[in-house]
């Protein structure tokens, strides 16, 4: 007859001369993460992610398993200041998957998920197989913003300079023609004194104290708007559009700039943000909205926080991209978005939104289609941000 388990523990105990320990007493789960907790919060088409007060980064909705998910601190990811996503993660499992980057309180860059272009900055990566943990992006110091567009990468450092790695087949990555691939951060020349780096599907901007530089795709004038029949901008040029800007934002395709005034003001594909009447035209201002404190672009909608608190939204609303709680198709003015409380930032990427109450908690609105709202269908209407109902990849 088999002895039971604990009189084998006792007996093992008394054999060894000492008292056996009683089982750790089970108690209830771990609560979620409170959202209020949530330092910078990224959106992106697949999922999004928390950088929490601790440092911690947690992720949910549909990243495609563990090839983009948060690595855990064992891999070297760990105190993230900065979480970035490319314009286009895919949630097809038959298809790469596109990639991460993150920036932790040192500087330093780590990246990972799809490499074919080059795009985890990491020489030792065979192209094909792509990083399942973070790699370390290589040549890279003192990195204090990130920006990702499809297939490249670029960081701003603390001197200002603005380093590049990836796709460079319209010049992205800012190393001229002829070069195809960037597969370790290199310096953009002829940027120097950067504030702010943001890159759009193929392109990229700096803005310096002076004047706002871009680069790269220009199919639809996002590099180059006084001269869209210029396909590619190879090296950075002013951007007359970005006079006199202290803020910038991308979205997949365009550019927003404010300036100190709180004027916006749009280049690239503007017909979804400014309507019919740019059709034909690659830049223009955004009408009718009050003066702006802070500014987001998703792929057809871009939304404003605004003196006083409240926040705007304007452009397509076919997936509820601006919060006024119906469907609506074709484009849309500025409009104010009806808020529990005062904004103090926003967030967009794809077709959703959210905006950081003074209050500390997230409300967001969209379409919502891999979960990245951690809400059930399509929150047309602003909804507190719950993590209380989604599966965490807390690393």
């Amino acid at each position: 007859m088999r002895a039971h388990a604990p009189a084998l523990a006792l007996l093992a105990a008394a054999c060894c001369g000492r008292a056996a320990s009683p089982p750790p007493p089970i108690g209830p789960a771990a609560p979620a993460p409170d959202a209020a907790a949530i330092a910078q919060l990224l959106l992106s088409p697949a999922g999004a992610c928390g950088v929490f007060a601790d440092g911690a980064a947690r992720c949910w909705g549909e990243w495609g398993g563990d090839l983009i998910r948060v690595a855990a601190p064992a891999t070297g990811l760990a105190d993230v200041a900065e979480l970035r996503a490319g314009h286009d993660v895919l949630a097809d499992p038959q298809r790469f998957f596109d990639h991460l980057c993150a920036r932790d309180t040192h500087g330093a860059v780590r990246c990972w998920g799809n490499d074919r272009q080059g795009q985890l900055g990491a020489p030792a990566v065979r192209l094909d197989d792509g990083s399942m943990t973070p790699e370390r992006v290589d040549g890279l110091a003192d990195a204090q913003q990130l920006a990702l567009g499809e297939r490249h990468a670029c960081a701003r450092t603390g001197a200002g300079e603005v380093w590049c790695w990836g796709q460079n087949h319209y010049g992205q990555a800012g190393a001229g023609s002829g070069t195809e691939l960037v597969r370790r951060a290199t310096r953009v020349a002829g940027v120097d004194g950067a504030l702010e780096v943001i890159a759009t599907h193929e392109s990229t901007c700096a803005r310096t104290a002076r004047a706002v530089l871009c680069w790269g795709q220009n199919q639809n004038g996002q590099a180059d708007p006084d001269d869209p029949a210029t396909v590619v901008r190879w090296t950075p040029g002013e951007v007359a559009a970005g006079q006199g800007a202290v803020e910038l934002a991308a979205g997949d395709g365009a550019v927003c700039a404010r300036d100190a005034a709180g004027g916006v003001r749009c280049w690239g594909f503007v017909r979804d943000l400014l309507g019919e009447a740019f059709a034909a035209r690659a830049e223009g201002p955004v009408a009718d909205l009050p003066p702006a404190t802070a500014i987001a672009v998703g792929d057809s909608h871009a939304c404003a926080v605004v003196e006083g608190g409240a926040v705007w939204c304007w452009g397509q609303d076919a997936l509820g991209q601006l919060g006024d709680g119906v469907r609506r198709g074709g484009w849309s003015a500025p409009a104010v978005v009806r808020l529990p409380a005062e904004a103090e930032r926003i967030v967009a990427a794809g077709d959703d939104t959210c905006a950081r109450l003074v209050d500390r908690r997230w409300i967001c609105w969209g379409a919502n289609l891999h979960g990245q709202l951690a809400a059930h269908g399509s929150p047309l209407a602003p909804t507190v941000l719950d993590l209380g109902a989604v599966d965490l990849a807390a690393q």
